[in-house]
């Protein structure tokens, strides 16, 4: 399996959205179950993260036009793309990675590092000064 068994559509839009597999999984997990708020904890406990990285991912995910986010006391993450062209991405991702999973995994790891790093440098700690 290769890349070439990815729809470029597919492509282009893990190449800007998605930059770990947390990352992909979170969002499918959330489009998969579009009719349920997700909490931090819910998505942790259903992923496996931790929910540092799991609040780290929905709320990327939230500012990049995927998620709804609900202010409560808990934030609650739902499934809702600011386009239907975001959605109809998400949709072709859903459908590829569940044909192809081990393609668009293995694309997802064959992108230059420099992005991987830049986005595990997001996530790093550092202590105020």
């Amino acid at each position: 399996m290769a890349a070439d068994d990815i729809p470029e559509e597919v492509k282009r839009f893990m190449t800007e959205y998605i930059h770990s597999l947390f990352q992909l999984e979170t969002l499918l997990l959330l489009y998969e179950k579009k009719e349920v708020d997700w909490s931090i904890e819910d998505t942790d406990r259903q992923l496996h993260m931790g929910s540092q990285l799991a609040g780290n991912l929905l709320a990327d995910l939230h500012a990049r036009g995927l998620l709804s986010l609900r202010e409560t006391p808990e934030p609650l993450y739902r499934y809702s793309p600011s386009s239907v062209q975001l959605d109809q991405a998400v949709s072709a991702l859903a459908m590829t990675y569940k044909e192809r999973r081990v393609s668009v995994i293995s694309f997802l790891f064959s992108r230059p590092l420099d992005k991987v790093r830049s986005f595990a440098d997001a996530f790093r700690f550092r202590r105020d000064k």
